[in-house]
């Protein structure tokens, strides 16, 4: 399973897409689009759904885990990093 977090104007739109249908034809895996972030942009629309964009809806289930589940572990990550310097040149923001 591939999540691609779908954010910004229609091109980004488009480009995120493609390049998670290119990894998905490759590693043979199905797409799912993460609509979090554009849902809750005030300058910005989901667009793709007017074109024939194939999107695997996630379960609540796996909503929760892969999508705030990552997100949890970001943040932990973050802080660590602030405090520890364990990951010096990755920028994880």
């Amino acid at each position: 399973m591939l999540i691609i977090k779908i954010s910004d104007g229609l091109g980004n739109q488009f480009f995120q897409y493609a390049l998670a249908r290119s990894l998905s034809i490759k590693n043979n895996t199905v797409v799912n689009l993460d609509k979090t972030y554009i849902k809750n942009n005030t300058l910005r629309d989901y667009k793709l759904d007017q074109f024939n964009i194939v999107d695997n809806k996630l379960t609540l289930l796996e909503e929760i885990f892969f999508i705030h589940f990552y997100r949890i572990i970001r943040l932990i990550i973050i802080k660590l990093n602030k405090k520890n310097k364990i990951f010096k040149n990755i920028n994880w923001e």
